[in-house]
């Protein structure tokens, strides 16, 4: 069981559809969705002051105004790599590929990229991949 699955997205709508999903996965008792990217890197901020390795999905819209999803990888690779070991970042996104698949692969942290909406087959499979 994973300690947390953090869907960090600017519409609501789409948190509300992806937290369902995710509760019906089954692979996480705590949901956390955050409204935007400043939200999401505090809610991260708070997962690892719970724990030095904590193991979850972290789904991440791209587009998002203020701060979007790069600059939410940017600054957890800030917080710092190792204390990601066990923690799968997709990014998501509208758009069936992102518009800079090149850019992907200069973030260690990034696992990969799904269009929306998440499966619950998605979710279960990444969360299998992460050690126990």
């Amino acid at each position: 069981m994973l300690d947390f699955i953090l869907l960090i997205d600017d519409d609501e709508a789409t948190n509300f559809l992806h937290q369902i999903l995710a509760e019906e996965a089954g692979v996480s008792h705590r949901i956390i969705t955050a409204m935007g990217g400043e939200e999401g890197i505090q809610a991260m901020k708070s997962e690892l002051e719970k724990s030095a390795q904590p193991k979850g999905l972290v789904f991440l819209d791209i587009n998002m105004p203020v701060t979007d999803g790069w600059a939410v990888v940017e600054a957890y690779e800030k917080i710092g790599q190792a204390r990601f070991a066990n923690i799968c970042i997709t990014l998501i996104s509208a758009a069936d590929q992102p518009r800079d698949p090149e850019r992907i692969h200069k973030y260690p942290l990034i696992a990969g990229f799904s269009p929306k909406p998440l499966t619950i087959e998605l979710i279960q499979q990444l969360a299998a991949g992460i050690p126990s």
